[in-house]
């Protein structure tokens, strides 16, 4: 969420401070986030955060290794949001319980993926000077689905 309050201080727009409200909102009904200090450390004593903001990748984290990450790691924000219900039950202060829902497949999720492990190769071959002459995998995926008859 911290990089929606840069954005707020540099670009202010009524649209992103209703997202940080709402985040804000989500994440104090969880769990205070002014009383949550979160230092897990790092092997180059630098937080990914900060290495992508040093290789100018700071959008890659902030959209796609970050939401992958929370999935990854069974974070509280993933969990919560997708394996927790509220208690029917008034006498449980209607605290969170498990739930399994039926989800049916969603393309957004491929498709961030596919889009960000897509800029990763390309920066790859722009490092290494790799010269690709054939599509890209998310080219080929898309062309793929379109020849898919839905009748």
């Amino acid at each position: 969420m911290s990089h929606r309050r840069l954005l707020q201080e540099s670009n202010p727009s009524e649209e992103n401070q209703q997202v940080i409200d709402s985040i804000e909102n989500w994440i104090n009904s969880q769990n205070y986030e002014f009383l949550t200090i979160v230092n897990v450390g790092s092997w180059s004593e630098k937080s990914v955060r900060e290495m992508a903001t040093e290789t100018n990748e700071l959008e890659l984290y902030n959209y796609f290794y970050q939401p992958f990450s929370n999935v990854a790691h069974n974070s509280w924000s993933h969990v919560a949001k997708y394996n927790l219900a509220g208690s029917d039950n008034p006498l449980h202060k209607f605290a969170k319980v498990p739930a399994i829902y039926k989800y049916y497949f969603d393309f957004y999720y491929m498709d961030l993926a596919m889009k960000y492990v897509d800029k990763m190769f390309q920066k790859f071959d722009a490092v290494l000077k790799v010269k690709i002459d054939g599509m890209r995998a998310r080219e080929i995926f898309y062309e793929q689905i379109s020849k898919i008859d839905i009748d």
